[in-house]
């Protein structure tokens, strides 16, 4: 679902090369549905890890990838709006620097207090799903 056509031992570099062989592709709604399948159990086995439930967590920080997936994550995981910092409207979809990039928001707007668990939650094209639970 996610490639870039370009090398490899079945596209040789010189002969029959478009530009567009060069870029990266993703079908963004199969892949969508993928990690719709896939993230409930993940987080699950994370909160589990952690010997939490979602109630008892104080923020999820996430990447953003787009605002309906942010909305189907959070649907999806039952993430109470007072339980995420969304910074998609501001910032798009930064890529690796999502997380980051919400911590910081979470930080200087006081969202995030000392003591309570947080749970960090990204998904990546591919299809890639990481997290972590720091609990106080």
């Amino acid at each position: 679902m996610c490639e870039i056509r370009a090398g490899g031992t079945r596209r040789n570099l010189r002969i029959e090369m478009e530009d567009s062989n060069f870029l990266f592709d993703m079908k963004g709604k199969q892949l969508f549905r993928l990690t719709s399948t896939l993230i409930e159990s993940f987080a699950e086995r994370l909160l589990q890890q952690a010997g939490l439930s979602m109630p008892q967590v104080d923020y999820v920080l996430m990447h953003h990838a787009s605002h309906l997936a942010i909305k189907h994550i959070c649907k999806q995981l039952h993430i109470r709006p007072d339980q995420y910092v969304n910074i998609y409207r501001y910032r798009g979809n930064q890529v690796a620097a999502s997380i980051p990039s919400v911590m910081h928001e979470a930080r200087t707007t006081g969202k995030v207090h000392a003591g309570k668990p947080l749970m960090l939650f990204g998904t990546a094209a591919g299809l890639t799903l990481g997290g972590m639970v720091l609990l106080p």
